[in-house]
């Protein structure tokens, strides 16, 4: 497989695909379009947005002050994901406070499109675990107020805030994303070009985030999985390692292939479409095989084959962390 790093662009250690490597694909393709763009192509110059500004973008909001965000690293990616939205939506699925639609929705804005963007959230700052202390050092970290009222802190008004400077027509649903009716009621007669989730940490809940939007994609959507590579679980039993269900299982299948990866994130083209009964079945079948050592090296070894495949010289957090766990993963 060819590989092309990142590197000449201001996108810290994100690598992605060479634009080859998959044959020719529809140029309709949103995926086609995030290759094109990540690496520039002689009829337009893509890279001219990867200039400094993509770090201000992730890093800073509308007055510079610290923006309340845990992906800064991957705005350019994510950049790029929502400059090639076309026909239909751009959706994350644990969107929080907005720091990475943020960098999403800037890409969609440069494409002229609005009302692409939809953050679906609790929109409850402590909703997860800590992650209201992740507001800290931000404009709306209160040091007067309790733990409590922190962990009670609507998110709606910080992500308008976030994102609105940079596409005044984003939206917001505070709804739960795991009802597939609450989905349904939102996405109804959609298509949906990006898909994110900064929600799923295993195999199961990212299963169950692809199949609420699985009616809306089509081939050629990317799919972005925010905490792929989330370093508390890459070593977790291979029956819920989410690393391991995508290359043993949705990858060695065909439904997807993938594009590129920075940090935590892995991003994916998706190859056929894909309905919510079969993305069950996929899954459940997982759970099976996964308990055969023999299924599980194989997965391991798809895992580590393709992120070096992206990888000709592997940053320290793969070399050094990601793929010793995986390699642990199958020894539970």
């Amino acid at each position: 497989v060819s590989q092309s790093t990142a590197h000449d662009l201001n996108c810290g250690a994100s690598v992605a695909l060479d634009p080859n490597a998959l044959g020719p694909l529809d140029p309709s393709w949103p995926g086609t379009k995030w290759l094109q763009m990540v690496h520039g192509t002689p009829d337009r110059a893509w890279k001219s947005f990867f200039d400094a500004s993509m770090l201000q973008l992730g890093s800073l909001d509308r007055e510079g002050k610290q923006l309340a965000t845990m992906s800064t690293y991957a705005c350019c990616f994510n950049y790029a994901a929502g400059a090639s939205v076309t026909d239909g939506l751009l959706v994350e699925f644990g969107t929080w406070a907005g720091g990475s639609m943020r960098c999403f929705a800037a890409g969609i804005q440069q494409t002229g499109h609005p009302n692409r963007a939809i953050g679906f959230d609790a929109f409850k700052a402590g909703f997860i675990g800590s992650n209201a202390a992740k507001l800290r050092g931000t404009r709306w970290w209160d040091p007067k107020k309790t733990d409590y009222e922190m962990k009670e802190l609507d998110l709606l008004p910080i992500y308008n805030f976030n994102v609105q400077d940079v596409y005044p027509t984003v939206r917001a649903q505070r709804v739960n994303f795991r009802e597939h009716r609450e989905v349904d009621s939102k996405l109804s007669g959609t298509t949906v070009d990006v898909f994110i989730t900064d929600a799923a940490k295993s195999a199961a809940p990212l299963a169950q985030d692809i199949g609420a939007v699985a009616p809306y994609l089509r081939p050629g959507s990317i799919l972005v999985f925010a905490d792929f590579f989330f370093t508390n679980t890459v070593d977790s039993p291979p029956a819920v390692n989410q690393v391991l269900f995508v290359f043993g299982q949705l990858v060695s299948s065909g439904m997807l292939r993938l594009l590129g990866l920075t940090g935590s994130y892995g991003y994916f083209l998706l190859m056929r479409g894909v309905s919510r009964d079969s993305v069950s079945r996929l899954m459940h079948q997982w759970e099976k095989k996964a308990k055969i050592g023999a299924v599980c090296k194989n997965a391991t070894v798809a895992s580590i084959k393709a992120m070096s495949s992206l990888l000709p010289e592997t940053p320290k957090r793969y070399s050094d962390k990601i793929i010793p766990k995986l390699r642990r993963a199958c020894r539970q």
